[in-house]
């Protein structure tokens, strides 16, 4: 159950250009509709000393999680495009594009 990009000695390998929801954890905030905080899970049974070391900025949490669902937003953008172009193809009759067509169309180099 975890993830991927997680190494063997427990590294990210990914840090550099790991996706917002990464940068995030192991917090899930949730924020009402003034902004303020509600809501604060840790996830993962996480042994991780600053998220309990009280001293996490609900202000930074906030812009955190703006940054993690608008990064979400622009993904599902993408494979909505990519979906279209997909589904144009068909139309045409041409052949479907694969996985990797698909992770370079996401700017993801092999």
């Amino acid at each position: 159950n975890a993830c991927i990009f997680l190494g063997l000695d427990a590294r990210c390998g990914a840090y550099e250009a790991r996706p917002a929801s990464c940068r995030l954890f192991p917090f899930n905030p949730s924020f009402g509709r003034r902004g303020g905080l509600r809501r604060l899970r840790l996830l993962g049974g996480t042994d991780c000393k600053h998220a309990r070391d009280s001293h996490n900025d609900p202000h930074a949490l906030r812009e955190a999680d703006a940054r993690r669902w608008d990064e979400q937003r622009a993904f599902q953008l993408q494979v909505q495009s990519w979906n279209r172009s997909q589904n144009q193809r068909a139309r045409f009759g041409h052949r479907l594009l694969d996985s990797a067509a698909f992770l370079g169309f996401l700017g993801f180099v092999p």
